[in-house]
Protein backbone atom coordinates (compact mmCIF):
# COMPACT_ATOMS: atom_id res chain seq x y z
CA UNK A 1 0.00 0.00 0.00
CA UNK A 2 1.41 3.34 -1.02
CA UNK A 3 2.08 5.83 1.71
CA UNK A 4 -0.25 8.82 1.95
CA UNK A 5 2.32 10.88 3.82
CA UNK A 6 5.07 13.16 2.63
CA UNK A 7 8.78 12.86 3.38
CA UNK A 8 8.44 15.58 5.97
CA UNK A 9 6.60 13.22 8.31
CA UNK A 10 8.94 11.35 10.64
CA UNK A 11 9.53 7.73 9.47
CA UNK A 12 8.22 6.10 12.64
CA UNK A 13 4.88 7.90 12.38
CA UNK A 14 4.63 7.16 8.66
CA UNK A 15 5.31 3.47 9.18
CA UNK A 16 2.89 3.35 12.07
CA UNK A 17 0.06 4.98 10.16
CA UNK A 18 0.67 2.83 7.10
CA UNK A 19 0.58 -0.34 9.20
CA UNK A 20 -2.72 0.72 10.80
CA UNK A 21 -4.18 1.44 7.38
CA UNK A 22 -2.98 -1.92 6.04
CA UNK A 23 -4.55 -3.75 8.98
CA UNK A 24 -7.77 -1.85 8.39
CA UNK A 25 -7.76 -2.70 4.69
CA UNK A 26 -7.39 -6.42 5.39
CA UNK A 27 -10.55 -6.34 7.50
CA UNK A 28 -12.73 -4.26 5.19
CA UNK A 29 -14.35 -7.42 3.85
CA UNK A 30 -16.67 -7.54 6.87
CA UNK A 31 -17.07 -3.83 7.64
CA UNK A 32 -19.94 -3.52 5.16
CA UNK A 33 -21.92 -6.00 7.26
CA UNK A 34 -21.94 -3.79 10.32
CA UNK A 35 -25.33 -2.33 9.37
CA UNK A 36 -27.03 -5.76 9.59
CA UNK A 37 -30.16 -5.46 11.70
CA UNK A 38 -31.60 -8.48 13.51
CA UNK A 39 -34.30 -8.71 16.15
CA UNK A 40 -35.52 -5.54 17.87
CA UNK A 41 -38.85 -5.69 16.04
CA UNK A 42 -40.90 -4.66 19.07
CA UNK A 43 -38.56 -1.76 19.86
CA UNK A 44 -38.51 -0.69 16.22
CA UNK A 45 -42.30 -0.71 16.06
CA UNK A 46 -42.48 1.45 19.19
CA UNK A 47 -40.27 4.06 17.54
CA UNK A 48 -42.26 3.87 14.29
CA UNK A 49 -45.47 4.44 16.26
CA UNK A 50 -43.91 7.42 18.02
CA UNK A 51 -42.94 8.80 14.62
CA UNK A 52 -46.55 8.56 13.50
CA UNK A 53 -47.60 10.32 16.69
CA UNK A 54 -45.36 13.31 15.99
CA UNK A 55 -46.56 13.39 12.36
CA UNK A 56 -50.08 13.72 13.78
CA UNK A 57 -48.97 16.86 15.61
CA UNK A 58 -48.25 15.49 19.09
CA UNK A 59 -44.96 15.76 20.96
CA UNK A 60 -43.21 12.88 22.69
CA UNK A 61 -39.91 11.86 24.31
CA UNK A 62 -38.35 8.46 23.62
CA UNK A 63 -35.57 7.13 25.84
CA UNK A 64 -33.46 4.33 24.31
CA UNK A 65 -31.17 2.70 26.87
CA UNK A 66 -28.67 -0.12 26.52
CA UNK A 67 -25.13 -1.27 27.24
CA UNK A 68 -22.24 -0.46 24.86
CA UNK A 69 -22.47 -2.35 21.57
CA UNK A 70 -26.03 -3.53 22.17
CA UNK A 71 -27.29 -1.84 18.99
CA UNK A 72 -28.71 1.53 19.99
CA UNK A 73 -27.32 3.44 17.00
CA UNK A 74 -28.24 0.59 14.66
CA UNK A 75 -31.84 0.73 15.89
CA UNK A 76 -32.00 4.49 15.32
CA UNK A 77 -30.60 4.08 11.79
CA UNK A 78 -33.13 1.36 10.94
CA UNK A 79 -35.96 3.45 12.35
CA UNK A 80 -35.03 6.47 10.26
CA UNK A 81 -34.66 4.46 7.06
CA UNK A 82 -37.93 2.59 7.48
CA UNK A 83 -39.90 5.63 8.59
CA UNK A 84 -38.69 7.78 5.69
CA UNK A 85 -39.50 4.96 3.26
CA UNK A 86 -43.10 5.00 4.44
CA UNK A 87 -43.26 8.82 4.17
CA UNK A 88 -41.40 9.55 0.92
CA UNK A 89 -43.17 12.85 0.30
CA UNK A 90 -43.96 13.96 3.82
CA UNK A 91 -41.19 13.08 6.24
CA UNK A 92 -40.14 14.95 9.38
CA UNK A 93 -36.98 16.98 9.80
CA UNK A 94 -34.40 14.65 11.36
CA UNK A 95 -31.79 16.27 13.60
CA UNK A 96 -29.05 14.04 14.98
CA UNK A 97 -26.58 15.29 17.58
CA UNK A 98 -23.98 12.99 19.09
CA UNK A 99 -21.59 13.53 21.96
CA UNK A 100 -18.22 11.84 22.41
CA UNK A 101 -15.95 11.01 25.33
CA UNK A 102 -14.58 14.07 27.16
CA UNK A 103 -17.47 16.27 25.96
CA UNK A 104 -18.81 16.39 29.52
CA UNK A 105 -15.98 18.75 30.45
CA UNK A 106 -16.79 21.30 27.71
CA UNK A 107 -19.42 23.88 28.62
CA UNK A 108 -22.42 23.99 26.28
CA UNK A 109 -20.77 21.49 23.94
CA UNK A 110 -23.90 19.39 23.34
CA UNK A 111 -25.84 22.60 22.70
CA UNK A 112 -23.26 23.62 20.08
CA UNK A 113 -23.45 20.19 18.44
CA UNK A 114 -27.25 20.41 18.41
CA UNK A 115 -27.32 23.87 16.83
CA UNK A 116 -24.83 22.78 14.16
CA UNK A 117 -26.91 19.66 13.51
CA UNK A 118 -30.05 21.79 13.08
CA UNK A 119 -28.34 24.07 10.58
CA UNK A 120 -26.81 21.16 8.65
CA UNK A 121 -30.15 19.36 8.51
CA UNK A 122 -31.64 22.45 6.89
CA UNK A 123 -28.75 22.88 4.45
CA UNK A 124 -26.81 19.58 4.23
CA UNK A 125 -24.64 20.85 1.36
CA UNK A 126 -23.40 23.93 3.20
CA UNK A 127 -19.72 23.27 4.01
CA UNK A 128 -19.17 26.17 6.40
CA UNK A 129 -21.34 27.85 8.99
CA UNK A 130 -20.27 31.39 9.79
CA UNK A 131 -21.90 34.51 11.13
CA UNK A 132 -22.89 35.92 7.75
CA UNK A 133 -24.43 32.62 6.71
CA UNK A 134 -26.49 32.39 9.92
CA UNK A 135 -27.84 35.88 9.32
CA UNK A 136 -28.54 35.26 5.63
CA UNK A 137 -30.15 31.83 5.93
CA UNK A 138 -31.57 31.48 9.44
CA UNK A 139 -32.57 35.10 10.01
CA UNK A 140 -33.23 36.84 6.69
CA UNK A 141 -34.36 34.00 4.39
CA UNK A 142 -36.38 31.74 6.69
CA UNK A 143 -37.11 34.17 9.54
CA UNK A 144 -36.40 31.48 12.13
CA UNK A 145 -34.59 33.90 14.44
CA UNK A 146 -34.28 37.64 14.96
CA UNK A 147 -31.03 39.50 14.31
CA UNK A 148 -30.34 39.45 18.04
CA UNK A 149 -30.90 35.70 18.32
CA UNK A 150 -28.80 35.08 15.22
CA UNK A 151 -25.97 36.97 16.90
CA UNK A 152 -26.36 34.89 20.05
CA UNK A 153 -26.18 31.72 17.96
CA UNK A 154 -23.07 32.94 16.17
CA UNK A 155 -21.45 33.71 19.51
CA UNK A 156 -22.22 30.23 20.83
CA UNK A 157 -20.75 28.63 17.71
CA UNK A 158 -17.54 30.62 18.11
CA UNK A 159 -18.02 32.67 14.95
CA UNK A 160 -16.66 36.22 14.72
CA UNK A 161 -19.08 39.12 14.62
CA UNK A 162 -19.22 41.89 12.10
CA UNK A 163 -18.47 45.24 13.71
CA UNK A 164 -22.00 46.51 13.29
CA UNK A 165 -23.45 43.48 15.06
CA UNK A 166 -21.33 43.67 18.20
CA UNK A 167 -23.81 45.98 19.86
CA UNK A 168 -26.29 43.11 20.16
CA UNK A 169 -24.31 41.51 22.97
CA UNK A 170 -22.54 43.80 25.40
CA UNK A 171 -20.51 41.59 27.74
CA UNK A 172 -23.51 39.79 29.29
CA UNK A 173 -23.20 37.93 32.57
CA UNK A 174 -22.93 34.15 32.48
CA UNK A 175 -26.58 33.82 33.58
CA UNK A 176 -27.78 36.34 30.99
CA UNK A 177 -25.86 34.53 28.26
CA UNK A 178 -27.32 31.17 29.32
CA UNK A 179 -30.82 32.66 29.19
CA UNK A 180 -30.13 33.99 25.70
CA UNK A 181 -28.94 30.55 24.56
CA UNK A 182 -32.08 28.97 26.01
CA UNK A 183 -34.45 31.48 24.43
CA UNK A 184 -32.70 31.19 21.07
CA UNK A 185 -33.07 27.39 21.13
CA UNK A 186 -36.73 27.63 22.15
CA UNK A 187 -37.54 30.08 19.37
CA UNK A 188 -35.65 28.10 16.73
CA UNK A 189 -37.28 24.77 17.65
CA UNK A 190 -40.73 26.35 17.91
CA UNK A 191 -40.48 28.01 14.49
CA UNK A 192 -39.12 24.85 12.89
CA UNK A 193 -41.83 22.65 14.43
CA UNK A 194 -44.53 24.98 13.12
CA UNK A 195 -43.25 24.36 9.61
CA UNK A 196 -42.49 20.62 9.85
CA UNK A 197 -42.54 17.89 12.54
CA UNK A 198 -39.14 17.41 14.21
CA UNK A 199 -37.38 14.25 15.31
CA UNK A 200 -34.33 15.18 17.40
CA UNK A 201 -31.96 12.35 18.31
CA UNK A 202 -29.36 12.96 21.02
CA UNK A 203 -26.93 10.01 21.01
CA UNK A 204 -24.41 8.95 23.67
CA UNK A 205 -26.13 11.22 26.14
CA UNK A 206 -24.05 9.76 28.99
CA UNK A 207 -21.16 11.96 27.84
CA UNK A 208 -23.11 15.22 27.68
CA UNK A 209 -21.98 18.31 29.59
CA UNK A 210 -23.97 19.56 32.57
CA UNK A 211 -24.57 23.09 31.24
CA UNK A 212 -26.22 21.81 28.06
CA UNK A 213 -28.35 19.29 29.98
CA UNK A 214 -29.59 21.94 32.39
CA UNK A 215 -30.58 24.16 29.48
CA UNK A 216 -32.22 21.37 27.46
CA UNK A 217 -34.28 20.35 30.48
CA UNK A 218 -35.94 23.77 30.37
CA UNK A 219 -36.91 23.20 26.73
CA UNK A 220 -38.74 19.91 27.43
CA UNK A 221 -42.12 21.63 28.10
CA UNK A 222 -42.25 22.69 24.43
CA UNK A 223 -42.98 19.05 23.60
CA UNK A 224 -46.40 19.28 25.23
CA UNK A 225 -47.70 21.62 22.54
CA UNK A 226 -45.50 21.08 19.46
CA UNK A 227 -44.83 18.15 17.05
CA UNK A 228 -41.37 17.40 18.43
CA UNK A 229 -40.10 13.89 19.13
CA UNK A 230 -36.99 14.04 21.30
CA UNK A 231 -35.13 10.73 21.30
CA UNK A 232 -32.58 10.36 24.11
CA UNK A 233 -30.07 7.56 23.49
CA UNK A 234 -27.84 6.59 26.39
CA UNK A 235 -26.08 3.89 28.33
CA UNK A 236 -27.69 3.05 31.65
CA UNK A 237 -25.40 5.38 33.59
CA UNK A 238 -27.72 7.05 36.04
CA UNK A 239 -25.07 9.20 37.67
CA UNK A 240 -24.11 10.86 34.39
CA UNK A 241 -25.08 14.41 33.47
CA UNK A 242 -27.16 13.14 30.56
CA UNK A 243 -29.37 10.98 32.75
CA UNK A 244 -30.65 14.15 34.40
CA UNK A 245 -32.39 14.96 31.11
CA UNK A 246 -34.08 11.55 31.22
CA UNK A 247 -35.26 12.25 34.76
CA UNK A 248 -36.45 15.73 33.79
CA UNK A 249 -38.45 14.29 30.88
CA UNK A 250 -40.16 11.81 33.17
CA UNK A 251 -41.03 14.52 35.67
CA UNK A 252 -42.14 17.17 33.19
CA UNK A 253 -44.21 15.22 30.67
CA UNK A 254 -45.00 11.95 32.43
CA UNK A 255 -46.70 9.41 30.14
CA UNK A 256 -45.53 11.28 27.06
CA UNK A 257 -42.05 9.95 27.87
CA UNK A 258 -41.66 6.40 26.49
CA UNK A 259 -38.70 4.24 27.57
CA UNK A 260 -37.13 1.48 25.46
CA UNK A 261 -34.60 -0.80 27.12
CA UNK A 262 -32.49 -2.82 24.69
CA UNK A 263 -31.74 -6.28 26.03
CA UNK A 264 -29.24 -8.81 24.74
CA UNK A 265 -30.12 -10.66 21.54
CA UNK A 266 -31.75 -14.05 21.89
CA UNK A 267 -29.64 -17.04 20.82
CA UNK A 268 -31.60 -17.49 17.58
CA UNK A 269 -31.13 -13.79 16.77
CA UNK A 270 -27.40 -13.98 17.51
CA UNK A 271 -27.14 -17.06 15.31
CA UNK A 272 -28.97 -15.25 12.51
CA UNK A 273 -26.48 -12.39 12.76
CA UNK A 274 -23.54 -14.79 12.61
CA UNK A 275 -24.97 -16.52 9.56
CA UNK A 276 -25.40 -13.23 7.73
CA UNK A 277 -21.90 -12.08 8.66
CA UNK A 278 -20.39 -15.36 7.40
CA UNK A 279 -22.53 -15.54 4.28
CA UNK A 280 -19.65 -16.52 1.97
CA UNK A 281 -17.76 -18.56 4.55
CA UNK A 282 -18.25 -21.88 6.27
CA UNK A 283 -16.91 -22.08 9.81
CA UNK A 284 -17.04 -24.94 12.28
CA UNK A 285 -20.04 -25.35 14.57
CA UNK A 286 -17.75 -25.36 17.63
CA UNK A 287 -16.48 -21.92 16.64
CA UNK A 288 -20.03 -20.61 16.29
CA UNK A 289 -20.91 -21.97 19.73
CA UNK A 290 -17.95 -20.21 21.33
CA UNK A 291 -18.88 -16.93 19.62
CA UNK A 292 -22.44 -17.28 20.93
CA UNK A 293 -21.24 -18.00 24.47
CA UNK A 294 -18.64 -15.24 24.72
CA UNK A 295 -20.60 -12.50 22.95
CA UNK A 296 -23.61 -12.98 25.27
CA UNK A 297 -26.02 -11.49 22.75
CA UNK A 298 -24.07 -8.26 22.18
CA UNK A 299 -24.26 -7.63 18.39
CA UNK A 300 -21.13 -5.47 18.21
CA UNK A 301 -19.08 -8.10 20.03
CA UNK A 302 -20.50 -10.77 17.71
CA UNK A 303 -19.39 -8.78 14.66
CA UNK A 304 -15.91 -8.23 16.07
CA UNK A 305 -15.48 -11.90 16.95
CA UNK A 306 -16.67 -13.01 13.52
CA UNK A 307 -14.29 -10.55 11.91
CA UNK A 308 -11.47 -11.92 14.04
CA UNK A 309 -12.25 -15.50 13.04
CA UNK A 310 -12.55 -14.68 9.34
CA UNK A 311 -9.36 -12.64 9.49
CA UNK A 312 -7.45 -15.65 10.83
CA UNK A 313 -8.58 -18.33 8.37
CA UNK A 314 -6.15 -21.21 8.02
CA UNK A 315 -7.46 -22.58 4.72
CA UNK A 316 -8.41 -21.08 1.38
CA UNK A 317 -11.82 -21.09 -0.25
CA UNK A 318 -12.40 -22.67 -3.62
CA UNK A 319 -14.55 -20.14 -5.45
CA UNK A 320 -15.78 -22.81 -7.91
CA UNK A 321 -16.96 -25.24 -5.24
CA UNK A 322 -18.56 -25.37 -1.82
CA UNK A 323 -16.34 -23.35 0.58
CA UNK A 324 -14.30 -25.47 2.94
CA UNK A 325 -14.77 -25.15 6.64
CA UNK A 326 -12.34 -22.86 8.40
CA UNK A 327 -10.41 -24.13 11.41
CA UNK A 328 -9.61 -21.72 14.22
CA UNK A 329 -7.89 -22.04 17.58
CA UNK A 330 -10.81 -21.49 19.96
CA UNK A 331 -8.44 -20.52 22.77
CA UNK A 332 -7.63 -17.34 20.82
CA UNK A 333 -11.19 -16.03 21.04
CA UNK A 334 -11.19 -13.25 23.70
CA UNK A 335 -13.64 -13.14 26.59
CA UNK A 336 -14.42 -9.44 26.27
CA UNK A 337 -14.33 -6.50 23.86
CA UNK A 338 -11.41 -5.02 25.75
CA UNK A 339 -9.43 -8.24 25.37
CA UNK A 340 -10.30 -8.38 21.67
CA UNK A 341 -9.04 -4.83 21.10
CA UNK A 342 -5.85 -5.63 23.01
CA UNK A 343 -5.31 -8.71 20.83
CA UNK A 344 -5.76 -6.62 17.71
CA UNK A 345 -3.23 -4.08 18.95
CA UNK A 346 -0.76 -6.89 19.62
CA UNK A 347 -0.79 -7.70 15.90
CA UNK A 348 0.47 -4.22 14.98
CA UNK A 349 4.09 -3.33 14.36
CA UNK A 350 5.88 -1.31 17.10
CA UNK A 351 5.69 1.94 15.08
CA UNK A 352 1.92 1.56 14.79
CA UNK A 353 1.55 0.88 18.50
CA UNK A 354 3.59 3.99 19.29
CA UNK A 355 1.44 6.05 16.93
CA UNK A 356 -1.75 4.90 18.65
CA UNK A 357 -0.28 5.53 22.08
CA UNK A 358 0.63 9.11 21.18
CA UNK A 359 -2.77 9.69 19.56
CA UNK A 360 -4.61 8.33 22.62
CA UNK A 361 -2.84 10.87 24.84
CA UNK A 362 -3.68 13.80 22.52
CA UNK A 363 -7.42 13.06 22.44
CA UNK A 364 -10.25 12.24 20.04
CA UNK A 365 -9.54 14.93 17.46
CA UNK A 366 -6.20 16.25 16.20
CA UNK A 367 -4.29 17.26 13.09
CA UNK A 368 -1.63 15.14 11.42
CA UNK A 369 0.92 17.87 12.19
CA UNK A 370 0.12 17.73 15.91
CA UNK A 371 0.47 13.95 15.88
CA UNK A 372 3.77 14.23 14.00
CA UNK A 373 5.18 16.89 16.33
CA UNK A 374 4.12 14.92 19.41
CA UNK A 375 5.60 11.67 18.15
CA UNK A 376 9.01 13.34 17.71
CA UNK A 377 9.25 13.88 21.47
CA UNK A 378 8.74 10.19 22.26
CA UNK A 379 11.67 7.76 22.17
CA UNK A 380 11.23 5.35 19.28
CA UNK A 381 11.64 2.39 21.63
CA UNK A 382 8.53 3.37 23.62
CA UNK A 383 6.21 1.33 21.47
CA UNK A 384 8.32 -1.79 21.58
Amino acid sequence: MASIFTDRINPGLQNGMDDILNQQTLELKTVHNQSIFVGRQSELQTLLDLGETVMAGLGRVAVVVGEPGIGKSRLIQQWKEKFNNTHPNNFPLWINAKTITFDEDLAFNLLKVLFRAIIHSLTPDQPKIDFSYILKFIVEKHHLLTDMQGSVLALLLDNPFEDEKENFIQQPSAQDLQNQYKNTLKVLLSNLAKKQPLIIVLEDLQWADRSSINLLAEVIPLIRSLPILLCLVSRDERKSNGWQLVSASRNLIGQQCIEINLEKLEDDESLSLIRQLTEFHNIFTDTVKVILEKSEGNPFFIEELVQMVLGNETTQENSLAQPEKKSFDLAQIPDSLQALIAARLDRLEPDAVLTLQVASVIGRSFSLKLLDDSSRTVPQTAGA
